[in-house]
């Protein structure tokens, strides 16, 4: 039998330079993407809310003013 030589190509520097740079872009881009939609919803939410009241001994009961 005679050896073949391989013909499996190695994963050189060059190929996990750009692997890295491509991970690192979608990161960041879709990081950006998810921030800008989701700081926004979050300030109008806190702006909006009010503060509840629970009464300590029936939790199920909710006001928004405080009771007696």
């Amino acid at each position: 039998m005679t050896d073949l030589p391989s013909t499996r190509r190695r994963f050189g520097l060059g190929g996990l330079a750009a692997t890295l740079a491509i991970g690192l872009v979608l990161g960041v881009g879709g990081a950006w993407l998810f921030r800008g939609s989701g700081a926004r919803e979050h300030a109008e939410t806190k702006a909006e809310a009010k503060p509840t009241y629970v009464c300590p001994m029936h939790p199920s009961v909710v006001s928004d003013h405080p009771g007696d």
